[in-house]
């Protein structure tokens, strides 16, 4: 039977999960069936049943991840109150560990908690939360904006939940400290835009490396960014909830199921922090790695959700633009998350042959990285995400101008390379064309979503332009093909 011959790299799937799986590939081998995603009638109800996490749940079973192990941080306006209610029936076995001095019980704090840690949650093995109010978070409770000192990296959190909005003269000072923080610390930020259509938030919503959120019917905000950047695509990502703050929570909880999956192809043994690598762990085959510290990269697990969201009726991202105005990359869906990062990685400039996948690798300027496979029966819908940071110079030495000895100080110059994604397909006869192309000159997201893919030769090519940084550059590809329906 023709199927689809994509991307090495893969793993032995059916250790983990109970239905039917694709095999390793190896030397051009063809994949077996494609995994069945869900079905329409699995994707209503409940908000684990529009997340892709009751499909997930059927593969997995007793090993589903649930966040166990992964420590995150939640921030929250603290004039009435900043932590959550950690007598609520729904958070029996999350800690919260107040962070910001005496507080009272916040009912919008334990709202959030609820939606990314309780019993219906995709996050509900977090057991461990750290808190904030908002100003001690942006000072020095963890950013240090105003300071010339960098963002704490002595911190165990790995995820950062920011079911708030604002808006200031120094929103710019505080979006580049947390593109460092992301950047440097390898931390993953979630935050929310407005419940209104309109204006995208400055904070934190505006910041490049965060991942955005607004709610799956799409009643958000809907413009571009006007903060620090002008004319970038948010949200990233949609999620079910009757506010925006709730969405936030569901994928603050997503993210931490991912960290869970990552730190097992990472071989991470400690539970604080990022651990190390086991220093024991085995390679795989040319073209694969069993055990990658690499899928744990904060530019890696939003590459996966991009490219594992689930499109609803209506998405449509305007020409030129990467993600829908209203809908980004569209639903978070764990389920094809999870098969997409558990599918293990892929080297760039080379013929792959896995169906699932993700690579991270460096890319200099002027030059491109190709990922080719072959298409041997027409696919169903196929997409491509690509992610990479703005970077920030941060800490440096500075001579002080009186008495002329060195001082710390704080750069906030940023910088950002400009790449592109293409699909390119070559027939039978040899005949190239550009399938489709994703190539805003302002966004560090590209997605590209095809409804089907006709059987060729395909080269995903990832495209960097001349620009004024002469150093290699880090980006994320993940990608998922399914079967025609």
């Amino acid at each position: 039977m023709g199927v689809l011959a994509l991307f090495a790299g893969a793993v032995g799937l059916a250790d983990q999960f109970g239905g039917p799986v694709p095999a390793a590939a190896q030397g051009g081998a063809e994949l077996s069936q494609p995994i069945p995603p869900a079905t329409g009638l699995e994707r209503v109800g409940s908000i684990r049943n529009q997340i892709g996490w009751t499909t997930a749940k059927k593969r997995w079973g007793w090993n589903m991840p649930l966040g166990k192990d992964v420590v995150v941080g939640q921030a929250e306006p603290g004039g009435n109150g900043y932590l959550a209610n950690t007598k609520h029936r729904d958070l029996p076995g999350t800690g919260f560990i107040p962070e910001s001095g005496a507080t009272s019980v916040s009912g919008h704090a334990t709202t959030v908690a609820r939606h990314a840690f309780g019993p219906d949650s995709a996050g509900q093995g977090v057991r461990a939360v750290h808190a904030w109010s908002t100003d001690d978070w942006l000072r020095s409770g963890y950013l240090n904006t105003g300071t010339a000192l960098p963002p704490r990296d002595d911190h165990d959190a790995r995820v950062f939940n920011h079911s708030w909005i604002a808006d200031s003269a120094s929103a710019p000072a505080v979006l580049r400290r947390v593109d460092y923080a992301v950047d440097q610390n390898d931390v993953l930020i979630v935050c929310g835009v407005n419940n209104q259509s309109g204006k995208i938030p400055a904070m934190l919503a505006s910041a490049y490396n965060v991942i955005s959120v607004g709610r799956a019917v799409g009643e958000n905000s809907d413009d571009l960014t006007t903060a620090d950047g002008e004319g970038r695509c948010k949200p990233e990502l949609v999620a079910p909830g009757k506010l925006t703050s709730w969405s936030t929570g569901v994928v603050t909880g997503g993210v931490a199921a991912l960290l869970e999956v990552a730190d097992r192809k990472a071989g991470i043994t400690t539970t604080q922090g990022l651990g190390k690598p086991d220093e024991d762990a085995d390679s795989g085959g040319e073209g694969e790695t069993k055990r990658n510290e690499h899928a744990v990269r904060s530019e890696v697990i939003k590459a996966v959700l991009l490219a594992g969201a689930h499109k609803p009726e209506g998405w449509a991202p305007p020409e030129g633009e990467p993600l829908d105005r209203k809908l980004g990359a569209g639903v978070m869906d764990l389920d094809r998350s999870i098969i997409i990062l558990e599918a293990g990685a892929a080297k760039p400039n080379a013929q792959h042959t896995q169906r699932y996948g993700w690579s991270f690798a460096q890319i200099d300027p002027g030059k491109s990285a190709d990922y080719r496979f072959t298409v041997d029966k027409t696919q169903g819908e196929s997409t491509f995400a690509l992610t990479w940071h703005r970077r920030v110079v941060g800490p440096v030495s500075a001579d002080d101008p009186v008495t002329g000895e060195k001082r710390e100080a704080w750069d906030a110059r940023a910088f950002i390379p400009n790449l592109d994604l293409s699909l390119i397909r070559t027939d039978a006869e040899g005949n190239e064309e550009v399938v489709a192309t994703s190539a805003s000159g302002v966004d560090n997201v590209e997605l590209l979503v095809l409804p089907e893919l006709a059987p060729g030769q395909y080269t995903l090519r990832i495209q960097r332009k001349q620009d004024n940084a002469p150093m290699p550059w880090d980006f994320a590809a993940a990608w998922r093909v399914e079967a025609v329906e």
